[in-house]
């Protein structure tokens, strides 16, 4: 439905705010029509009570519609249809090429493959991923880029992944803290992840995400392929199953849609000082293992 012409919530409530309090007044009026101090104060009470009241309604209302908005529009389709591209794909926003070589001088001599270019479908359009893989460790790095979405989805990245024998893995993710603020990443059990902000060297954050894997007890899981195409579905199909199994998604024909309840959270994750938060706890635990690494 369209909000196109229609106040937004926040004016609407300023012209509410006023009347409210018109009416308290009125009701604690006295015969005389004099209100005494403590009259006046029983009625701000009283006013301020409806005005909480009225704006957690308005509040849950927004972001109850934009969840379910949200939940409309969400299609991951079940197979990314994986395809080799080149590095100019005409879906990647500009500047991506430049990114992946900064990414690729940097891994390339630790012994990761040179970056193979996939256009992926997605629930936000199609997405350009640079793949690199280093078989003797079994880790993973990847950039992705796209035109659809928000704007934080242009260029993202790198991310660097391991995978274990018992089905779980850890990601370090190097993100902006637009892109940290604004997004939000499910948690599966047993599974761990670092996100990186204020590192501009790819090579800090393997260093970063290898010292995070050696703490691990449980073995590297060998890559489940060395081709390109056949590695990025199968990554995609463990990834998404592991969100069916979790309760996040759920398989509607040939795509994937968010639940109800997921989606109620996800809003809620997205709201103020929630964000903020998360950057927060996110430089912190940078700091930390910069300070562990360094140690």
């Amino acid at each position: 439905m369209s909000t196109e012409g229609k106040p937004a919530p926040s004016k609407r409530l300023g012209c509410w705010a006023p009347s409210v309090l018109v009416v308290s007044l009125t009701v604690l009026q006295v015969s005389d029509s004099s209100l005494s101090v403590g009259a006046v104060l029983r009625a701000l009470a009283i006013s301020v009570g409806c005005l909480v009241v009225f704006t957690a309604a308005v509040l849950t209302f927004a972001m109850v519609r934009a969840a379910l908005q949200n939940r409309r529009r969400f299609r991951h389709p079940v197979d990314p249809q994986p395809a080799l591209t080149t590095r100019d794909d005409p879906d990647a926003a500009p500047g991506f090429a430049v990114a992946v070589d900064r990414m690729a001088a940097a891994l390339t001599p630790l012994g990761y493959s040179s970056p193979a270019f996939l256009n992926c479908q997605s629930a936000i359009g199609p997405i350009v991923v640079a793949l690199m893989m280093n078989e003797r460790t079994r880790t993973v790095a990847r950039m992705s880029s796209t035109l659809g979405g928000q704007s934080i989805h242009r260029i993202v990245g790198p991310s660097i992944a391991t995978g274990f024998v018992d089905d779980t893995h850890h990601l370090t993710f190097l993100q902006s803290e637009t892109y940290c603020k604004f997004s939000t990443f499910p948690r599966h059990k047993g599974s761990t992840r670092l996100i990186v902000l204020d590192v501009d060297d790819p090579a800090v954050v393997l260093q970063l995400h290898e010292a995070a894997v050696e703490r691990r007890i449980t073995g590297r899981r060998t890559l489940s392929s060395s081709n390109p195409v056949e590695f990025q579905r199968e990554s995609s199909r463990r990834e998404w199953e592991a969100r069916v199994r979790a309760g996040e998604i759920v398989l509607d024909g040939d795509a994937y849609r968010m639940t109800y309840l997921w989606t109620l959270k996800l809003a809620l994750q997205l709201t103020p000082p929630i964000p903020q938060l998360r950057v927060r706890a996110a430089r912190r635990r940078t700091a930390k293992a910069l300070r562990e690494l360094s140690a």
